[in-house]
């Protein structure tokens, strides 16, 4: 052993530069490592200041669509995965219901947004996505603490921010490492006041929309006048009934007490409004318009900007704005449906019985929505398809004559209630934001009371009203559930589900019938009635399995489609039957919501099912 040390002892006197150079890189080497862990320290420190400034930044924020996004936005930095998921409490049903979504790909583009997609179709956004997350959770279903879930083939880390307030979930393979990661941790804790102020809001909001919904005592002549208002989007109006020299005030709604007072009292001034309003269409009269100056006094104010004259069969409507109002709500849809209810109501107030007068006006309504459906191509003859399948579900499963006219028809005027949503809300191309949607949702009730004044029948009325309704309970208006929801309504919400897939919409493709099936399937027992999809789909596979169909579609396009017949004359396959529609060079696709035959459901459902075929006799 002594030998060795010589040797160590020999090499040290023979190189003392040499130990000189490795002390000096070991001290160096510390050094650096000590002024590593002083980085470290100091990048943690800036990044806990960074979180506590948008901590504040999100308080701050008074848009709460924003104010949602911006706490995603804040979680998504501070870990990598898919996509990243919101959850407030929902009190009123006792769960946590999924409020904002976002995706890896919408990080790199902050100015799209990136909300859910709700009703109509509209949970996710049309990007692809990496996981569709629940809509809900049960509240006995969220972990204590963080916890990895395999949700499918996905993987899911459920991150508890605060209980009862809200839980943010993320998706992604490397999402278990964020379970440990202490950055994270610190996020989440700092967001518990935001989430709380958050689900507080969400909350008061709720219960805002909650006693909104609660049907008011309210005269069915008010009720007229609320809808009418809402169509074209006027502050208040009124009906004047004019026979030669006589003028009567039928109706008034959405003024003062003393200033509806002041008009009745001097009611004679008004006459003036039957020659302002024209002998047909409709007149804009505003402060700058020379017929302003014959407006009668009675009916000047200076919150009023613009009137709205509109001629009836029995008499004038004058709608009242106190700002400039959207071009959109003078669609010709809109000012055709003033006419017909104004008539309506002329009927109502007079106690007109005239059963054949009744049908006409509900005929008339009928072509209304027709009309409706053809402003979009998308939407081209959408609620004859809707009836049409509800009709055949309805046969399927037995329902008598009288029940099958009742659905039939609160098929057709289901969403006759979009008429209480401004042009800018309905034609939206992609997601609605959250004030946007509980607009939208209110289609549901004015349409069930449009449907109430039209054919005096509840039974109809409260199809339309409850066919957005699930039969998990997460529906709207009421968030009736099960069979608590009435059964017609359950065929019109599993017939629109279907529907959204097929027709497609401006800023999304249609699905191929398989698709569409699986769809249906997939949500069967969550938001739309087992039993009503299984009617649906063993209807199309009868259908699917008949000999005389071999080689053959369903049917025409024309037929399956439920086109208007304005539309099929402009196509050259229309009532051809020696070949297919996409087999013309040119056709009239794009006429009813599809860029290109691959995209329909008559020619996806075709090519798979004779493909099908053709593979088996091999």
């Amino acid at each position: 052993m002594s030998e060795y040390f010589d040797v160590l002892r020999g090499f040290i006197s023979k190189n003392d530069h040499s130990v000189y150079f490795i002390g000096l890189f070991i001290v160096c080497l510390l050094l650096l490592v000590l002024l590593l862990v002083k980085a470290g320290k100091q990048r943690k420190l800036n990044s806990k200041i960074t979180v506590l400034d948008r901590i504040e930044d999100i308080h701050s924020e008074s848009d709460y669509e924003k104010k949602l996004q911006k706490i995603l936005e804040l979680v998504s930095e501070n870990t990598n995965a898919d996509g990243y998921f919101l959850y407030l409490q929902d009190k009123l049903n006792n769960r946590y219901r999924l409020e904002k979504a976002l995706f890896a790909g919408d990080k790199k583009h902050k100015t799209k947004s990136s909300g859910v997609e709700v009703g109509y179709g509209r949970i996710m956004s049309y990007e692809k996505e990496i996981y569709s997350p629940p809509i809900a959770f049960d509240n006995a279903q969220i972990p204590q603490k963080p916890e990895v879930l395999m949700d499918g083939r996905f993987t899911v880390l459920i991150l508890p921010v605060i209980k009862d307030k809200g839980f943010i979930s993320i998706s992604g393979r490397s999402v278990r490492k964020a379970m440990k990661d202490q950055q994270l941790g610190y996020v989440l804790q700092k967001l518990q006041s935001v989430i709380t102020e958050a689900a507080d809001s969400k909350s008061r909001t709720e219960q805002v929309l909650r006693n909104d919904l609660i049907q008011k005592d309210v005269s069915l002549f008010d009720d007229v006048m609320e809808i009418t208002l809402l169509t074209v989007g006027a502050d208040a109006g009124l009906f004047l009934g004019i026979d030669n020299d006589y003028c009567e005030l039928k109706a008034i709604y959405g003024f003062s007490d003393e200033k509806e007072e002041k008009i009745k009292t001097n009611i004679d001034q008004t006459m003036i409004l039957d020659i302002l309003a024209g002998s047909e269409g409709y007149r804009i009269i505003d402060h700058t318009k020379s017929e302003y100056s014959e407006m009668p006094d009675v009916l000047k104010d200076g919150d009023i900007s613009h009137y709205l004259l509109i001629r009836s069969e029995r008499g004038v409507f004058a709608a009242f704005y106190s700002s400039e109002p959207e071009k959109g709500f003078f669609i010709d849809y809109r000012i055709d449906f003033v006419r017909l209810i104004m008539d309506k109501l002329s009927m109502l107030i007079a106690n007109d019985q005239d059963v054949q007068a009744s049908e006409m006006l509900l005929d008339r309504l009928c072509g209304l929505v027709h009309k409706i459906d053809d402003e979009e191509p998308y939407s081209v003859g959408y609620s004859d398809l809707l009836s049409r399948y509800c009709v055949i579900i309805a046969r399927e499963t037995g329902m008598n004559h009288h029940e099958r006219l009742n659905l039939e028809k609160a098929a057709l005027l289901s969403n006759i209630g979009s008429l209480a949503v401004p042009e800018s809300i309905l034609r939206k191309n992609g997601i609605y934001d959250e004030h946007e949607y509980e607009i939208v949702k209110g289609h549901a009730v004015y349409g069930a009371r449009i449907a109430a004044i039209f054919t005096e029948n509840k039974l109809i009325a409260d199809h339309i009203r409850y066919h957005h309704e699930r039969v998990d309970g997460l529906g709207y208006p009421e968030g009736l559930s099960g069979d608590d929801i009435p059964y017609g309504a359950r065929i019109i919400g599993t017939v629109q589900s279907f529907l959204s897939k097929i027709k497609g919409r401006n800023y999304r493709e249609p699905l191929p019938f398989e698709k569409i099936i699986a769809f249906i399937s997939d949500e069967a027992g969550k938001s739309l009635d087992g039993a009503v999809v299984e009617t649906l789909i063993n209807w199309f596979r009868k259908k699917q399995d008949k000999q005389s169909l071999s080689g053959k579609p369903l049917g025409s396009c024309w037929e399956m489609r439920c086109s208007s017949e304005d539309i099929c004359q402009k196509c050259p396959a229309y009532l051809r039957k020696d070949k297919f529609c996409w087999e013309f060079p040119e056709n009239n696709c794009r006429a009813h919501g599809n860029n290109s035959c691959e995209t329909c459901y008559v020619y996806s459902e075709y090519m798979l099912r004779n493909s099908k075929s053709s593979s088996e006799d091999k």
